[in-house]
């Protein structure tokens, strides 16, 4: 199911999703002490990052391909933890609004708001919470572009 909504947003255009992560030893080696959940290391091997119109997935290492640029996973951690002081989360992606996190003591993902740090939704997977932020990303997108081409020219009076 991810593999198709990852090719959806392909299609769709405007995306960098990185390469699948082939060796987890190396960030399983390099998590200074994170406990980076299993079935995000397992997102790693499908794409290891992506951003998408504002949405981001950290992956392993930073990426840059032009203006698209993933960072990864441990040093936004180090800015999370250093700036919010919540030693029982890992994030995993963000927007500019959300911040999205897995919740270590309550073994959940979670979107949380940005500033307020107020929980939004709660998923028990990773693969839950991705796709139903891809499918609402998806929506946006899809009923932004047909808004833009239902309406007609409106002619400005003087």
């Amino acid at each position: 199911m991810l593999k198709e909504l990852l090719k959806q947003v392909k299609e769709m255009g405007g995306a960098f999703i990185a390469p699948p992560l082939t060796q987890t030893e190396a960030l399983e080696n390099n998590a200074q002490g994170y406990q980076i959940p299993e079935d995000y290391i397992q997102w790693l091997k499908t794409a290891d990052g992506l951003y998408w119109g504002g949405l981001e997935f950290f992956g392993s290492k930073t990426r840059q391909k032009g203006a698209y640029c993933i960072t990864d996973l441990l040093t936004q951690n180090d800015l999370y933890q250093a700036l919010s002081g919540n030693k029982d989360a890992i994030i995993v992606g963000k927007t500019d609004e959300e911040n999205f996190i897995y919740n270590i003591p309550k073994d959940r993902y979670e979107i949380r708001a940005e500033f307020s740090d107020e929980k939004i939704k709660s998923f028990p997977t990773f693969q839950k919470m991705i796709s139903y932020i891809l499918n609402e990303q998806i929506e946006l997108l899809e009923n932004y572009v047909a808004f833009n081409e239902d309406e007609e020219e409106i002619p400005l009076e003087n």
